[in-house]
């Protein structure tokens, strides 16, 4: 059973699986704590009544300082059903640079926040960046003592504000609504097969876009997570894999070196001899997908149980919410082996045989998930058929309409109908394949990979 179409908002799939399914649970190892539906079903409305007593006009966006934990979780929650959107800012809890505090002043100022609720952690953070941004303050919120009605959200309504950064690394905020993130998470806990019934974990930032949004349709869906802070997956990537098999966990979501990190761990035989046989889904997504790591992470986890077909790449940006292809189920990768020198010479894809020296490979993203279309177009702005490489250009209900208060850069990069990726790739047999990928996956998506160093 995957997630219904019924649900039209965040808040409705809220409201709706707790009463469904109350006992669910979000669990935070690094915090010891952990949520239900029913306990976040409840404190979130409380939580919504305090932030209707700052009397804020409907779609403000309200800036979050804020980690994984269970706070967080229900201010998010409280913020959206008193008809405020989110916008998670990209920051670490404990001191920051200069120049990380100037970035995220730049992100503040462009998007216009003037709200910001904070979380523990991050209160020398909210001080630097009041003092640069006067118009800025911090709210706290009190919880109502008891329900009181809260007002209606439609799909129409803004929810978030998404922060990216493009070739140039200038800062972008996409503007998604209530029904582009419900049809994306939709879209793709269909095309993956996701079950409410499997239990997920991922190891990325609140900030982070797929990190976000794929535990809010584990919420939304009905199932539970496990979420653990990045800092925890970079040092002990073996006790994560133990807690993987102890909590018989069936998904996983995170980029590619994330995986390629777990691989290095297990084949070291630091975590043991494990049972993996329930990992049945890994989504991979949000950079660029290596041969090299498909092949290792299927080879190496082979002998904990762990099938070929769970390794699931995927073409995930910020502004389509989640992922705009997927693997299909049950199918192990594709990886294409194409003739090195057509390739070079004359950009042609013409696939070579096994034996063939000069080859290049690539690792297919998928088949668009449901509402996507997607195109290749020339340097002339032509489409072209299968087999011939461009830019990837989008369109569909769970793509982002724009970014947010920057009108020239959404004209630039949706003219037409067709969302301008930058990225470029080729169609064969119905399946994308990413060739070169300009950056425009979530900001600071490096962080990941530095904090292991």
């Amino acid at each position: 059973m995957t997630l219904g179409p019924a649900y039209s908002t965040l808040v409705e799939g809220l409201v709706e699986s707790a009463q469904r399914r109350p006992y669910e649970v979000t669990f935070f190892p690094a915090t010891n704590e952990a949520i239900d539906l029913g306990v976040l079903d409840e404190s979130s409305a409380l939580c919504a009544a305090g932030f209707l007593d700052k009397r804020l006009q409907a779609g403000t966006v309200i800036g979050f300082l804020a980690s994984s934990n269970v706070s967080f979780l229900v201010r998010l929650f409280g913020a959206l059903r008193a008809g405020a959107a989110v916008a998670v800012l990209p920051a670490r809890p404990g001191r920051h640079t200069r120049a990380e505090v100037m970035r995220l002043v730049d992100i503040i100022r462009t998007t216009r926040i003037r709200h910001l609720v904070v979380s523990p952690g991050f209160d020398e953070l909210a001080r630097e960046l009041c003092s640069e941004c006067r118009e800025l303050s911090v709210i706290w919120i009190t919880p109502a003592s008891a329900r009181t009605p809260l007002p209606p959200i439609y799909p129409e309504q803004i929810a978030f504000v998404q922060f990216t950064s493009g070739r140039a690394g200038a800062h972008k905020g996409v503007a998604l609504n209530h029904g582009q993130v419900m049809s994306s998470i939709h879209a793709l806990r269909s095309a993956a097969g996701l079950t409410v019934k499997e239990v997920m974990a991922h190891w990325l930032p609140v900030y982070q876009h797929i990190g976000l949004f794929s535990l809010l349709g584990q919420i939304v869906a009905g199932a539970s997570s496990h979420i653990f802070a990045p800092e925890l997956f970079h040092s002990s990537p073996d006790r994560l894999l133990q807690y993987l098999a102890r909590r018989r966990v069936a998904v996983t979501i995170g980029p590619d070196s994330s995986y390629e990190f777990l691989t290095d761990a297990m084949a070291s035989g630091r975590a043991g001899s494990l049972d993996l046989s329930r990992w049945r889904v890994a989504l991979n997504g949000g950079e660029p997908v290596r041969p090299e790591t498909v092949e290792r992470f299927m080879d190496t986890f082979a002998d904990s149980g762990v099938s070929k077909a769970a390794m699931t790449p995927t073409y995930q940006l910020a502004e389509a919410t989640l992922a705009v292809t997927c693997k299909r189920p049950g199918t192990a990768p594709l990886t294409l082996r194409i003739d090195g020198k057509e390739w070079h010479e004359n950009g042609a894809v013409h696939v070579a045989s096994p034996a063939k020296p000069q080859t290049v490979s690539y690792v297919s993203a998928g088949h668009p998930v449901a509402g996507i279309n997607i195109r290749i177009v020339d340097a002339a702005g032509y489409v072209v058929g299968e087999g011939a490489v461009g830019q990837v250009q989008l369109n569909g209900g769970p793509l982002s309409s724009g970014y947010y208060r920057d009108l020239p850069t959404t004209m630039n990069a949706w003219g037409g109908g067709w969302f301008r990726t930058d990225d470029r790739g080729f169609l064969w047999n119905g399946q994308l394949f990413v060739t070169t990928c300009h950056g425009r996956s979530t900001l600071f998506n490096q962080e990941l990979r530095s904090a292991g160093q």
